[in-house]
């Protein structure tokens, strides 16, 4: 099988919007072989460029941002402000809600305690304790896909709440929380020191005071109002982490350290309605 190459970019905002060694990061000023659907190559200045360009046009206060190539770290930067009232640059260290970025964590431990026989993508909700008075039997593999609403699987309807429930899914089927498991299986092993479940939430299992000490200010979609993060944590929202952070995740994915290929192939395919 022929080597693939990847170039894989990861930007996270700070617009609120409702694996032991780390790899090395290019300087900012250094060339990077990066086309773009068909382009010649750009250097890394001019890429630099459409990205304050595009927070300048969207008025985003500041972001980070991070590629990955051939699954190393290459480049890595902030733009902006990561805090406007103090005047603080945004750096690719800035710790960022992730929002709904949450997800794909949860669903890696999901597909994680499928492979240890702990539960199957067909396994009722009911069986832990999860009612939705729904037309017909809901299973894990409808709340992960979103098809959960109405009669199950016959239609996509994105729902952060349902995919929530999958909290006590995973607690049902290991004994542990979401968040002790994210900690034990996916923080720790990777070494992402600059992710922890949300600072502010009472459910929160990891303490991180190098995290709340990089966490960017939140700002209103039109980039000038600071406003509060929300305290929730679950498996739907509420991780915080950079984009180093989330690069060395993707890799880690890339590289089968969190899951088998086949795991990978069946939570990547797309999901079929039960009308085809």
């Amino acid at each position: 099988m022929k080597n693939k190459k990847y170039i894989f970019l990861i930007v996270i905002c700070l617009v609120f919007i409702s694996c032991n060694e780390d790899p090395p990061v290019a300087t900012s000023n250094e060339p990077l072989g990066f086309t773009s659907v068909g382009t010649p190559a750009q250097s890394l200045t001019e890429f630099e460029s459409v990205l304050e360009r595009i927070r300048t046009d969207l008025k985003i206060p500041g972001f980070s941002a991070a590629i990955t190539k051939n699954r190393k770290i290459v480049w890595a930067k902030g733009f902006g402000l990561s805090n406007k009232e103090r005047g603080i640059n945004a750096t690719p260290e800035t710790v960022y809600h992730l929002a709904s970025l949450t997800k794909p964590f949860a669903a890696t431990i999901i597909m994680q305690l499928i492979e240890e026989n702990k539960l199957t993508l067909e396994t009722p909700i009911s069986d832990y304790g999860i009612d939705l008075g729904t037309h017909g039997v809901i299973r894990v593999k409808h709340l992960l896909s979103h098809t959960s609403e109405g009669v199950p699987g016959s239609h996509y309807n994105y729902s952060g709440n349902r995919y929530g429930y999958l909290d006590a899914v995973i607690s049902g089927a290991s004994g542990k929380t979401f968040c002790q498991l994210l900690n034990e299986k996916i923080i720790l092993p990777l070494n992402l020191i600059l992710t922890a479940p949300n600072p502010f939430s009472p459910d929160n299992c990891l303490q991180n005071n190098q995290v709340i000490g990089q966490l960017a200010q939140g700002y209103t979609p039109n980039g000038q109002n600071p406003m509060f993060y929300p305290t929730y944590f679950g498996s739907s929202a509420g991780l915080v982490s950079n984009v180093l952070d989330m690069a060395k995740f993707s890799i880690a994915l890339d590289n089968d350290l969190l899951l088998t290929a086949e795991s990978k192939e069946l939570m990547f395919t797309p999901t079929i309605s039960n009308s085809g």
